[in-house]
């Protein structure tokens, strides 16, 4: 009895046994798992059984095999080196789960504000477990009143805004049904910590073309059908936010009309989902799609647009500052 395909050499072994104790230092077998471990994974968080046993195997696995790991993250800067931007791109043009999952940028468009990256998370058990690792562990020392991680969530920490995080953290990649006591109560999204209402002026958001209660969209964002179809809002029927700069005024293209204007949607609402044109620019991509028929996930980041994003969030932090600033002075 033998196996080569993951050491890249035969080996005899004595026995079954002696050869199922390796593959199971290998491979996650998930009816291999206790009964609490079997419990969570049914009622409370999906394919626990992976999320729990990947990081101890992959740990044991860079102890055994220094070398083989110094390989693999050489071959990390290497892709780097290879499909170079020649720019830097800032890190507010990210989201703070793509810096989170060590992408691989196989290429950009400076001029268009384009960057294909592959986030080998989703496939790569050693990306999986160091990016775990890096941003949990930066999430407990800002717990402990530390200013790590992302320029965001540095100023989150300083806006007293991730008093929540790990509360966050326990329930963000949960089932549906655990999410929305937290989201119900907190008036947060429980995977990104964004509130639903933007604004204490604007009491209730869209949802596919419609006016309703945050709440309301809270609780419909639980069906994933209809979450990805308010997410691409094929040819913005539910509306289209206008693309502002930090100031408030529109971006203006080269005739010095609007980019985007912004538009009601067919229900007469106004959209109050950011629109990230990705959906459109992945989509013609064939590629892209070949990539991802291959299990891979690969994504083209709108560079502009999230650095618009970033620039908006940050103005509107400062505008909620000097007005509470204004209100406490007058008292």
């Amino acid at each position: 009895m033998g196996h080569g395909f993951t050491t890249g050499q035969y080996r005899q072994y004595e026995s079954w046994d002696e050869l199922f104790k390796v593959m199971n230092d290998i491979f996650v077998d998930p009816d291999n798992a206790g009964m609490v471990t079997r419990g969570i994974a049914q009622w409370y968080i999906p394919f626990y059984q992976y999320a729990i046993k990947t990081p101890l195997m992959v740990s044991k696995w860079i102890i055994r095999n220094p070398t083989k790991f110094m390989v693999y993250m050489r071959f990390r800067d290497l892709m780097t080196d290879i499909n170079d931007l020649q720019w830097t791109p800032a890190e507010a043009g990210f989201q703070d789960w793509e810096l989170e999952s060590m992408p691989y940028r196989f290429g950009g468009d400076k001029e268009k504000g384009e960057i294909t990256m592959l986030i080998p998370t989703s496939w790569s058990m050693i990306d999986g477990t160091i990016g775990w690792v890096d941003s949990t562990g930066k999430m407990v020392r800002r717990a402990m009143g530390e200013q790590v991680g992302t320029q965001s969530q540095i100023r989150a920490k300083v806006r007293n805004e991730t008093n929540d995080e790990l509360v966050r953290y326990m329930v963000g990649n949960a089932y549906p049904w655990v999410k929305l006591p937290y989201e119900l109560t907190t008036g947060k999204d429980a995977f990104t910590g964004k509130k639903f209402v933007d604004s204490p002026l604007r009491p209730s958001v869209s949802y596919l073309g419609a006016s309703m209660p945050w709440q309301w969209r809270a609780i419909l964002s639980k069906y994933p059908t209809l979450d990805r179809l308010n997410s691409l809002n094929p040819g913005g029927i539910f509306g289209m936010k206008p693309l502002l700069q930090p100031n408030g005024q529109p971006v203006l293209n080269e005739q010095g009309k609007p980019v985007e204007p912004g538009r009601l949607s067919f229900l007469g609402a106004e959209r109050t989902d950011r629109d990230w044109k990705k959906h459109d620019l992945e989509g013609k991509n064939f590629a892209l799609n070949v990539l991802r028929l291959a299990g891979l996930n690969v994504r083209v980041v709108d560079y502009d647009q999230n650095i618009q994003n970033s620039l908006q969030d940050m103005y509107r932090d400062w505008e909620t500052d000097r007005k509470s600033t204004r209100l406490n002075s007058s008292h």
